[in-house]
Order: C-alpha cells, then sequence, then structure tokens
C-alpha cells in the first residue's frame, strides 16, 4: 500500500530519491501496475516521474524516438509510427489500461506476457538514459538500471512480423514472438520469444540458423525445442507450448520472407 507519495520535477531528483528510500520506493508512471494482483512492483512510497520523463515522438529517415512518458494508447493511434510496434502497443487489454500505461513503464515492468518487449527487441531498441547514457533494450533488461528517458529504433522501415497465441481474446498469451529481417547494423535475423518464464529474450541460435540457412526454416521447431523451456500450467502442457511454438515459428519467418518479396 502506499504511504507516502513524492513528485520530483527532475530527474536527477527523482534517482537521489529512490537511492535514498532503497526498496521502500517505487518509480510511478501511469499507473497501470500499482496494487494490480502479482505486481512485480511493491513499496509504500511513489516516486511519480510524470513530470520527468519526455512524452514526444521524433521520427527521421534512419531513427525513430519515443518519449518513455507516451502512453501506450498513443502509440497505438499515431500513424507515422511503424504498424508492428503500434499492434503491439494496442494488445494491453483495455483502451482505459492503454491511456494508463507508459511505454518506459512497460518496460521497466518487464512483464514475461508483454507484448510490446518482442517486438521493441527485434528493432533493437535503445534506451536513453537520464544519466545520459545510451544502452540496448537487451543489455538494460539483465540488469535493470536506471531510469529510462526515450526509446529509440535505429531501423524502425526493418521487415517485422509478429505472433500472438491466447486461449482468449484477452487472455494471457500462451507465447509472443517478433520476427524481423535486418538491415542494419549488418544483414541478419532477429528472433523474439516472450510469454514464458522469465523475460521476452531474443533466440540467437535460431537467429544463427536462419541468417545461414534460410532454408533451413523446416529445422526450426526442432532448434527451438532446444532454446526454449516452457512448462506445463493451465494454459497447456510443455509439449504442447513447444509444438505450437515451432509451428508459428515457421509461419512467422515465411511471412517476414514474403512481405521483402512484395515489396
Amino acid at each position: 500500500m502506499v504511504g507516502e507519495y513524492v513528485k520530483p520535477s527532475r530527474a536527477e531528483e527523482a534517482l537521489e530519491l529512490k537511492n535514498r528510500y532503497g526498496s521502500e520506493a517505487f518509480f510511478l508512471a501511469g499507473g497501470s501496475e500499482v496494487n494490480r494482483l502479482h505486481s512485480p512492483v511493491a513499496g509504500s512510497i511513489a516516486i511519480d516521474i510524470s513530470a520527468v520523463t519526455p512524452k514526444r515522438i521524433e521520427t527521421s529517415a534512419s531513427s525513430l524516438i519515443i518519449g518513455a512518458g507516451i502512453s501506450l494508447q498513443q502509440i497505438a493511434d499515431e500513424g507515422s509510427l511503424p504498424e508492428p510496434l503500434r499492434h503491439a502497443a494496442g494488445q494491453a487489454a483495455s483502451r482505459p489500461l492503454r491511456h494508463m500505461a507508459t511505454a518506459g513503464g512497460n518496460i521497466a515492468s518487464d512483464r514475461r506476457d508483454s507484448y510490446l518487449i518482442p517486438v521493441l527487441l527485434a528493432y533493437d531498441a535503445l534506451l536513453e538514459m537520464s544519466s545520459g547514457e545510451t544502452v540496448s533494450l537487451e543489455q538494460w533488461l539483465s540488469d535493470k538500471q536506471g531510469l529510462i528517458m526515450n526509446i529509440i529504433l535505429p531501423d524502425p522501415k526493418r521487415r517485422l512480423r509478429t505472433a500472438r497465441l491466447t486461449r482468449t481474446s484477452q487472455g494471457s498469451p500462451v507465447f509472443v514472438m517478433a520476427c524481423a529481417l535486418t538491415e542494419v547494423p549488418e544483414k541478419g535475423v532477429r528472433f523474439v520469444v516472450g510469454g514464458l518464464p522469465g523475460s521476452p529474450r531474443r533466440v540467437k541460435s535460431v537467429e544463427t540458423l536462419l541468417a545461414s540457412e534460410p532454408e533451413a526454416v523446416k529445422r526450426l521447431p526442432q532448434h527451438l525445442e532446444n532454446a526454449i523451456k516452457p512448462v506445463s500450467d493451465y494454459l497447456g502442457s510443455a509439449e504442447y507450448k513447444r509444438y505450437i511454438a515451432g509451428v508459428s515459428a515457421i509461419d512467422l519467418f515465411t511471412a517476414c520472407i514474403a512481405a521483402g518479396n512484395r515489396g
């Protein structure tokens, strides 16, 4: 339960408060995770960063910058953004929730069922921190240190396709996948799986296979089976999840190739 609320006006002040109070404090952006059942957010001191994090979208010929304070609904509604990104933001359960939840908060929560994180990983997203340092999203997820200010997509025009399997329209996903074909910084493949235990992550053995042998797509299920560790639960057995993930992976990579052939 929140017992104290503070609203800093500068990033430095927000970080100083977090360092002072430690685990008793948490950053509050949109508030969609506060007091939610099984939420990773804990603590009694809320540090409201809504006046600190940028709320902007900037596009250029070569990159895209999204302020961490932008809501998921704003991303979903912004026609200038890549369709896979808009679609990912629009998968949050309801419009009121999407208006509350922010891009930075969704990343910081690192929920296994996040649809946004797999897409951002497939885009090789970078995070600009309040310190001025820029780190990859993949790196940040390994230690989760600092305050996110901006999300940068260095190659927003890359071919990217997503897949999300649920048993009901608003249910938890059996899995979330994103696949992209890259030109920057080099030709290659990005293949990301979420919805399983732990954070969404790149499956680099699959990326290497598809980049070196695109015709090996039919061997994807075997490679994916060795790389992911699903568990049996109310969504399905581990065997079912491995099977359906392998079949979906083939369809996803084939869709990426087809998009390139059409373009």
